[in-house]
C-alpha cells in the first residue's frame, strides 16, 4: 500500500478520534448534537482504516454466546454506550482500538519509508514494471487478468517473451542513441 493511502487512513482515524473525544467530553446538549454529526461523518473513513489494521469487535459474554451477536465496526459500537444494552466501558474500548489502529498505521508508514530508502526496492520496482508490460498487454488482448496468466501454464513462456521484449527494447534504444 502506498504511503499516501496510509496517511489518508491515519487522518481518518485522527479525525474520528478528535470528534469522538470532543463528543464524550461535551456537556451542552446543542453542542453535543453538532459534534455527534461530526462523529457520524468521520466513522466511514475511520472504519475503513480499522478494517485495514484490525477490526473493532466486542464478543458477547460466554453465557450469552448463542443469543447475542458479535458487535463489530465503529458504526455499531461508537454510540452503543447510550443504549440501555451497551457496557459503560465501550467508549474507552473504542478509543483504545482507534489509538491502536493509529499506532499500527504509523508503523506501516515507517516500514514503507524504510523500503523506499533501500536502492534494491527501486531496482525491483523498475524490473517488475518493465517485465510486466508484455504480460499486461497480453492480458488486455486475451481479456484475462495478468495474475491468472502468470500463474497458468503459459506463465513461463510469458516470462521468456517479457525478457526478450525488454532486451529488444533496450537494444533498440541503444541503437537509436548510437551506443552500439
Amino acid at each position: 500500500m502506498r504511503i499516501s493511502e496510509l496517511h489518508a487512513h491515519l487522518e481518518g482515524l485522527r479525525r474520528f478520534n478528535d470528534a469522538y473525544v470532543n463528543y464524550l467530553d461535551e456537556q451542552d446538549r446543542n453542542a453535543r448534537a453538532r459534534i455527534r454529526a461530526e462523529v457520524l461523518e468521520a466513522i466511514p473513513a475511520a472504519d475503513e482504516a480499522l478494517d485495514l489494521v484490525g477490526q473493532v469487535q466486542i464478543y458477547p459474554p460466554p453465557m450469552f454466546a448463542g443469543s447475542m451477536p458479535i458487535r463489530s465496526g465503529l458504526r455499531n459500537l461508537a454510540f452503543e454506550h447510550e443504549s440501555g444494552f451497551g457496557q459503560p466501558s465501550t467508549p474507552k474500548f473504542v478509543i483504545d482500538c482507534v489509538l491502536q489502529g493509529k499506532g499500527k498505521l504509523e508503523h506501516l508508514i515507517e516500514i514503507e519509508r524504510r523500503k523506499m530508502r533501500n536502492p534494491l526496492y527501486w531496482i525491483d520496482r523498475s524490473l517488475r514494471a518493465l517485465l510486466g508490460i508484455p504480460a499486461y498487454l497480453i492480458s488486455l488482448i486475451v481479456g484475462v487478468p495478468r495474475y491468472r496468466l502468470e500463474r497458468g501454464p503459459w506463465g513461463p513462456l510469458l516470462r521468456v517473451v517479457a525478457v526478450a521484449a525488454d532486451v529488444a527494447g533496450v537494444w533498440g534504444v541503444g541503437r537509436v542513441l548510437g551506443w552500439w
